[in-house]
């Protein structure tokens, strides 16, 4: 698994910024959401599922997804928390 310095490097150069690390609690994000931005998440501990449409993504440690600018998704944060990179690109 890539560290967290060497995600932040890959990510900067493929021109993501506001490069955000989250420590979240169990929560559930009910409504769809939209960004102007692309958005890739890495998980670095804990579980997030991702639903895009009618496809639903269960990422984990290690795991990570891009999601277009202008999808709806909704987030919802597993159980016993997650630790997360969020980052966004024009």
């Amino acid at each position: 698994m890539k560290s967290e310095a060497e995600w932040i490097d890959e990510l900067t150069q493929q021109g993501f910024y506001s490069l955000l690390f989250r420590d979240a609690e169990s929560f559930d994000h009910e409504h769809d959401v939209s960004f102007d931005l692309d958005r890739f998440i890495v998980i670095f501990d804990g579980e997030i599922e991702i639903e895009i449409g009618y496809q639903t993504f269960h990422l984990g440690a290690g795991d990570y997804l891009e999601i277009p600018r202008a999808t709806m998704h909704s987030i919802r944060i597993g159980n016993t928390g997650s630790r997360y990179l969020l980052a966004q690109r024009i």
